[in-house]
């Protein structure tokens, strides 16, 4: 089912945590523990987020869900949330023997501030909590997510309590409540959020019921290309929501799947009015912010069926768009001066029929941005917005277009032109370590694939592969070129054999070099691997890195990518000095070569 939710583009599957059947249901084959079950996902899933509506805190002592919770974090590349409630069904903790207190409200605000408690303390300190019903004693404070902060929802329909708990959250989530009841809960949660000085438009509101999409009879398939949250159903919800005083609904991080609920009312579940009803619950956001939706397949699926348009240089169009990007960071510096020029040129390629977007973030990293005075935390955030961006620019497009987190190589940071020779004298475990905690803060803000490029020598693409080992996220392989060996003068066979055997890589190819030594590039990296070939070369002209210009007239020509989809290329673009009107050009090319591109 979990890999359904992913194919049918649902954003996200979160799961009940229940151990006793409701209602007429005969329970078979039993219950699954909803955090082992995640744990599975985890590994099954390559794009959905990951969660509980609720966890009872019932069930599991703080410390122990802790750990639980940040493995699974780290074990899905970053996409887990949890959801945490007090625990409402007595008969089922009688069933296995779980103890049932009288007091649930007060333990369940411990288990928050011990759980975040936890993730929050700095590595290499301890954590202690001395509270009425649980003691922590110089606790390591360990495993950290993987996710610098983990959403948490808390929910409910109480009046005074429920509300209490907003310190906390993320997200309030009501169960299975009409519009009504829903405003009246998500007044006195904004008013309690205020209360304590914190913004109420700081929380998401959301409200778990069954949806239908308008149309198709109950049982029915789902729509092909229908995408969660778009229907009649979702806007007409959202009116009357606004018509009565409350914001405007809408998804917020899309639709999740949610399996395993009661088929009918429960205690404290009334069944939502009106009979548009989808079969399965699905969770709808209420509230002033939604998230971007993302392709329904996975890019590796998309792959095996059809070629796929890259963008073209960042770089040029930005300063087509008036940008000065003489600083060291490059483009990476108008993540903080001037984000929405960089969503304006990811969003110059989607018209130009891109499917693939890159990222801002090739010389993103910790150590250019400390150079200018900027923070690891505010570092971070950056280069997070850097996936965002181009997500949100993605959104617009009528078909799927999946997002590339840029990862640039060791010498894009020392901004002196360097990544087109290699050989900087470091080890490849010094190469990881300085790969690794950007790859984490990509991984984490929810890219398709990250992309390992312009790597100038098979030593530092076999440290930035260690690096993103275990982050969750499929990247692909591309190396600059020239005469048929890397940057650093290694024969190119040796130098794609990095990737052979390693599933997680997706793609293997070229960028960022002349356009004729782009074919037997190709040709070179599905021999080796077996995988399909990611092609963008440049324009053909030549950075100079003393006068920071190119130097030399264009050589890219689009009738050639008919040669390297020949060969095995499904990814196929430009780099430095392609602009939007060469990728239409391109985009035009392959579509006339066939629906697959092989002609």
């Amino acid at each position: 089912m979990a890999r359904a939710t992913e194919e049918l583009g649902f954003d996200a599957f979160f799961r009940s945590d229940h151990y006793l059947s409701m209602g007429s249901a005969d329970g078979l084959p039993g219950p699954t523990d909803a955090w082992i079950t995640l744990a599975g996902l985890a590994r099954e899933t390559k794009r959905i987020r990951l969660g509980t509506l609720m966890t009872a805190g019932t069930f599991r002592l703080p410390g122990v869900l802790a750990i639980q919770v940040a493995q699974v974090d780290r074990m899905s590349g970053g996409r887990v949330e949890l959801g945490l409630g007090a625990g409402w069904f007595e008969e089922e903790h009688k069933a296995y023997g779980i103890p049932f207190p009288k007091e649930k409200f007060g333990r369940l605000e411990e288990q928050l501030a011990i759980v975040t408690g936890l993730w929050e303390t700095e590595v290499g300190k301890t954590f202690t909590h001395e509270g009425e019903f649980y003691r922590l004693t110089d606790s390591p404070a360990l495993p950290k997510p993987l996710q610098e902060k983990i959403p948490v929802l808390v929910g409910g329909h109480g009046a005074t309590r429920t509300p209490a708990r907003r310190a906390y959250a993320d997200e309030f989530n009501i169960p299975f409540a009409s519009l009504e009841d829903s405003e009246k809960q998500f007044g006195r949660v904004r008013a309690a959020a205020e209360a304590i000085g914190r913004s109420a438009d700081d929380l998401v509101y959301s409200n778990a019921g069954r949806l239908r999409r308008p149309g198709r009879r109950r049982g029915g398939p789902p729509g092909r290309r229908h995408r969660a949250g778009r229907g009649r159903a979702q806007g007409e919800r959202s009116g009357r929501l606004a018509r009565r005083g409350g914001r405007q609904a809408r998804p917020v991080r899309g639709h999740r799947l949610l399996p395993g609920l009661p088929p009918g009312p429960g205690p404290g579940r009334p069944e939502p009015p009106g009979a548009d009803l989808r079969p399965g619950p699905v969770a709808t956001g209420l509230s002033g912010r939604s998230e971007p939706m993302r392709p329904v397949r996975a890019l590796d699926e998309a792959l095996r069926a059809e070629v796929l348009v890259l963008d073209g240089g960042l770089s040029n169009q930005l300063e087509a768009q008036g940008c000065d990007l003489s600083d060291a960071l490059w483009s990476a510096r108008l993540l903080a001066d001037g984000p929405e020029l960089i969503e304006e040129a990811h969003t110059a390629y989607v018209r130009a029929g891109a499917r693939v977007l890159i990222t801002s973030g090739y010389q993103a990293t910790f150590e250019g941005f400390a150079r200018r005075g900027t923070g690891r935390e505010e570092a971070a955030r950056l280069l997070a917005r850097s996936v965002e961006l181009a997500r949100s620019a993605a959104d617009g497009a009528e078909d799927e277009v999946w997002v590339a987190a840029s990862v640039g190589p060791y010498g894009a940071m020392l901004a002196d032109g360097s990544e087109y020779r290699g050989r900087y004298g470091l080890s490849v475990r010094a190469l990881e370590a300085f790969h690794r905690p950007r790859i984490e803060v990509f991984a984490a803000a929810g890219p398709d694939v990250l992309a390992l490029e312009t790597v100038p020598d098979a030593e530092e693409a076999e440290s930035a592969a260690a690096g993103g080992r275990g982050c969750g996220v499929p990247v692909w392989l591309s190396y600059t070129v020239e005469g048929g060996r890397t940057r650093a003068g290694q024969d190119l066979a040796e130098a794609f054999a990095v990737a052979a055997g390693n599933d997680r890589v997706v793609a293997v190819g070229v960028n960022c070099c002349d356009p004729a030594d782009a074919g037997s590039a190709v040709e070179a990296a599905v021999a080796v691997t077996g995988k399909p070939a990611v092609v963008y070369p440049n324009s053909g002209e030549r950075w100079d890195a003393g006068a920071r210009d190119w130097r030399g007239g264009s050589a890219f020509d689009p009738r050639r990518a008919a040669a390297w989809v020949r060969s095995g290329a499904r990814l196929v673009g430009g780099c430095c000095r392609v602009g939007p009107d060469t990728i239409t050009a391109l985009a035009a090319t392959l579509a006339d070569a066939g629906a697959d591109g092989t002609g």
